[in-house]
């Protein structure tokens, strides 16, 4: 079982997008005590702020966490982020990298029910 939590921009799911995950027999209101928690925890998290040469830099923490969406700008060949509710194109996304030039990262992709 599955319960989901979406924001709605002009009709539409934009935005923030929060799932948890269970077994059937699990309680339905402990789940979703669990869904609110998680929500509390990410909208109290901030990974971009307003940036000075771009749209927005990465913040102090150095991390930048989201979810890959379809960017209708490039009929999804080229992913949409949505980084701390907002949409990021990924040329928007590198170029707030271009500020760690040299440095390794590391990218980890997992289920949206997961949290990491």
């Amino acid at each position: 079982m599955t319960i989901e939590a979406l924001e709605i921009q002009n009709d539409e799911p934009k935005g923030y997008e929060f799932s948890i995950s269970g077994d059937a027999e699990d309680d339905l209101f402990a789940l979703f005590a669990k869904l609110v928690e998680r929500l509390r925890r990410e909208l109290q998290r901030r990974h971009i702020e307003p940036g000075d040469l771009t749209r927005y830099q990465i913040t102090n923490g150095d991390t930048l966490r989201g979810r890959i969406t379809w960017d209708d700008n490039t009929n999804g060949q080229i992913p949409c982020l949505v980084i701390d509710g907002k949409e990021l194109s990924w040329h928007e996304v590198g170029r707030m990298l271009m500020t760690y030039e040299g440095f390794h990262f590391k990218l980890e992709i997992f289920e949206r029910s997961e949290e990491r």
